[in-house]
């Protein structure tokens, strides 16, 4: 099934490029695989960053149903590169989004690259065995490349976010519907266009 479903994903670009009748197909598939999710209690250990929190680790996006997320492929200035969750200094967990020129797509693939990345760091803990809680602390941009050029030394542009009240960050949080050592299957709960499916597989580093 997982396999089907990576398969998928693969061909409707993450969502990007889905039609209708591929998003209704990975949404039974997505069902399915919530009723397998062979891990019980998978938001153990994310408060207290523990080593052996199920959820730890770096996970790349492979599929979302979020207007949020997708809305970013309609840019006629850029496309979107790689999406990841990072979870591996929990509670801490940061989303990042690699975005390139959409012109770069007209050169060829040995031309030099120019990527910029953003990051929405955020502090997760523990509502219930599948539910965690969101609370965003800051969000940095920065260029990772400029024309094939390593552009880290250049200081990320960071805006910290102000606390807010519990009552508005108790809607910030994610349930997780499914999680494995490669899967991770969340549906995010802020509401309006931020609500929607993610699924991600597990990886080593941010390419």
């Amino acid at each position: 099934m997982k396999s089907s479903l990576f398969a998928l994903c693969a061909s409707c670009d993450r969502g990007f490029g889905a039609t209708t009748s591929q998003r209704s197909e990975v949404s039974s598939l997505l069902t399915s695989l919530s009723e397998l999710s062979p891990t019980a209690n998978p938001s153990y250990g994310v408060d207290d960053n523990l080593p052996d929190a199920p959820l730890r680790g770096l996970w790349r996006l492979v599929y979302t149903s979020a207007l949020d997320v997708l809305s970013l492929g309609a840019s006629p200035i850029s496309t979107v590169g790689a999406i990841y969750q990072d979870a591996r200094e929990l509670p801490t967990i940061m989303n990042v989004i690699d975005q390139q020129p959409r012109v770069q797509s007209l050169f060829p693939s040995n031309f030099p690259q120019t990527v910029l990345r953003s990051e929405v760091t955020t502090r997760a803990s523990i509502r219930t065995d599948t539910r965690v809680g969101l609370e965003f602390k800051a969000l940095g941009v920065a260029p990772v490349e400029v024309l094939g050029l390593d552009a880290k030394f250049v200081p990320p542009l960071k805006l910290n976010f102000p606390k807010l009240p519990d009552s508005f960050q108790e809607a910030g949080y994610f349930e997780i519907l499914y999680l494995d050592e490669d899967l991770l299957v969340i549906e995010q709960g802020q509401g309006g266009s931020a609500a929607g499916v993610f699924a991600a597989t597990r990886v080593d580093d941010i390419s």
